[in-house]
């Protein structure tokens, strides 16, 4: 909560008119590309939070955030967030003032901006052509028809399929609950933070209960906001694990990928709307009494979630393939 408050702040202060008659632009949370937690900070030292406009589109900005403690050098989080400007009279994208980009670092976080923002429209291109079905380009839904073959025996003939095996609908959890005025933002909606929390506690719940120790958060990636929840709205949390890895962490750690999917339900009308989805990554700790750092890949032997149908085998695959390209990016930006 307290990241996306003040990259807000930052998100304002960029798109400040230095005519002080202008009007105000409506300037809202788009995505959180990314938290990705490196390290556990000593919590008896300061907390020290910071962060930087590194990419601007025409109405739309990426912002770098990180927090660190105030006696070490290197940050324990690290995160990426998208705001874009719309037209407070119109709700219509609004231009945004440009970025000055100076600097050898600079040129190259306002690269990778720019190839997240490409990746992004080429996703939405292939999820229009697939009418909403997967992002998945040609390899990718191979893969997943591939993934659901690899599950016929289970659904065919569940007597006969290997105990480390579940479907992804047996990893379910769900919660409902009102939203209350003091969640709202500045614009008088909920505030993006707060479902954050929200999911990541139910996201945390579905790892424990599926892996049997306790998880240690890794990363949050890709929380797309596609509608807003309004004080007084009914929210329903539905999470899943999707997919487990013994190889996919860079440093080698067993991980536990689940998304969690919010909905503003109303009974009344018998309507659902998708507002958010959140992909946490876990890993589980090293002992099972719960002490110990993430357990490496080698020293433990994960339950393989399955799909039992076509619409969870793309959901998976199009999961794991962005997870890959996060490794990815890492490699080829950070190193």
């Amino acid at each position: 909560e307290d990241l996306d408050a003040l990259a807000g702040t930052i998100a304002f202060e960029h798109c400040r008119a230095e005519d002080p008659m202008a009007k105000s632009l409506h300037i809202v949370t788009a995505s959180v590309d990314r938290i990705k937690y490196r390290k556990r900070p000593n919590l008896e030292d300061d907390l020290v939070m910071s962060g930087r406009v590194t990419w601007v589109g025409r109405s739309s900005m990426e912002i770098q955030m990180r927090a660190q403690s105030s006696k070490a050098e290197e940050p324990f989080m690290e995160s990426i967030f998208t705001f874009v400007a719309r037209d407070p009279e119109t709700g219509k994208a609004a231009r945004i003032n440009p970025l000055k980009v100076d600097g050898a670092e600079a040129e190259a976080l306002f690269q990778m901006g720019e190839h997240r923002d490409a990746a992004r429209k080429e996703m939405r291109k292939r999820q229009k052509a697939s009418r909403g079905l997967h992002g998945l380009d040609e390899a990718g839904v191979d893969a997943a028809h591939a993934l659901l073959e690899q599950a016929q025996a289970r659904i065919v003939m569940p007597a006969m399929s290997r105990p480390m095996d579940m479907f992804l609908r047996e990893t379910r959890l769900e919660n409902t609950f009102l939203t209350m005025p003091q969640q709202r933002n500045t614009a008088g909606r909920i505030f993006g933070g707060f479902l954050m929390r929200r999911a990541y506690e139910l996201a945390r719940s579905t790892a424990h209960i599926f892996g049997g120790r306790r998880p240690i958060f890794h990363e949050l990636d890709e929380v797309a906001f596609r509608a807003p929840v309004n004080v007084g709205d009914m929210v329903k949390f539905e999470s899943c694990v999707l997919y487990t890895s013994q190889e996919i962490d860079a440093q080698g750690r067993a991980t536990v990928h689940t998304e969690v999917d919010t909905w503003v339900i109303q009974p009344e009308s018998g309507e659902a709307v998708l507002s958010n989805t959140f992909n946490f990554t876990f890993g589980l700790a090293a002992n099972p009494d719960g002490t110990g750092g993430s357990v490496k890949g080698t020293d433990i032997v994960l339950r393989r979630v399955l799909p039992a149908n076509r619409e969870e085998a793309y959901k998976i695959v199009e999961r794991y393939m962005g997870d890959r390209a996060q490794v990815e990016e890492d490699v080829k930006y950070r190193h």
